[in-house]
């Protein structure tokens, strides 16, 4: 093997071990551990945000019959 070729397998072979390292550290980085807490936090907002449209959309179809109901209580005074 050359000078250029040593070179070269010293540069991937401290490449490789960065890699391992930072490959070893991400998962316990503050910044990693921080952001997945987000993540949880957003993907637990977007589940209730649904729950709630569910409930609304079912809250909107007892509409017409509560304001008819109301039609007649109004009605009904009115006699």
């Amino acid at each position: 093997m050359g000078v250029q070729g040593r070179g070269f397998a010293m540069v991937a072979g401290g490449v490789r071990k960065l890699a391992e390292r930072t490959a070893q550290a991400w998962p316990r980085s503050p910044q990693t551990q921080g952001m997945q807490q987000t993540q949880s936090a957003v993907d637990q907002r977007v589940g209730l945000a649904w729950s709630a449209a569910s409930e609304i959309e079912g809250i909107g179809g007892l509409m017409p019959r509560a304001v008819e109901t109301f039609a007649q209580i109004i009605y009904l005074t009115w006699e």
